[in-house]
């Protein structure tokens, strides 16, 4: 599919959208409008363009800041899972696990134990 500059420009708008506003549910539909565009073409070209699909593209946004999170806070699960965007704990759990193979807390135990080992040569 050949993609004109402005066309190209909407896709990278919604790349953008997403990254600043991922705690926002917003339907293809509402994507697509806010950039001038149809739903099912802006679901094409987003995936010819980043190779994921834009609910894809969202949960890896969500995921990379949770993980900013459970490294920099000691918040509760729930209460990252909304800050991110998800919402509830147990989708974000499952998410979370789903992108890296461990759960969020199981996660969070091997980065603070690489960072230990880090400041502490003898371990």
């Amino acid at each position: 599919m050949g993609m004109k500059e402005s066309d190209l420009e909407k896709i990278h708008l919604v790349a953008t959208i997403l990254q600043k506003e991922h705690k926002y549910h917003y339907s293809h539909q509402q994507l697509a409008l806010k950039v001038g565009t149809n739903e099912s073409y802006l679901r094409v070209a987003f995936k010819q363009v980043y190779k994921t699909t834009i609910n894809a593209f969202l949960r890896e946004i969500r995921i990379s800041k949770a993980k900013e999170l459970l490294e920099n806070t000691d918040w509760p699960l729930h209460t990252i899972a909304s800050h991110v965007g998800f919402k509830d704990a147990s989708i974000f759990i499952r998410n979370f696990k789903k992108s890296t193979g461990l759960t969020p807390l199981k996660w969070k135990q091997k980065k603070s134990d690489t960072v230990i080992k880090k400041i502490d040569p003898i371990n």
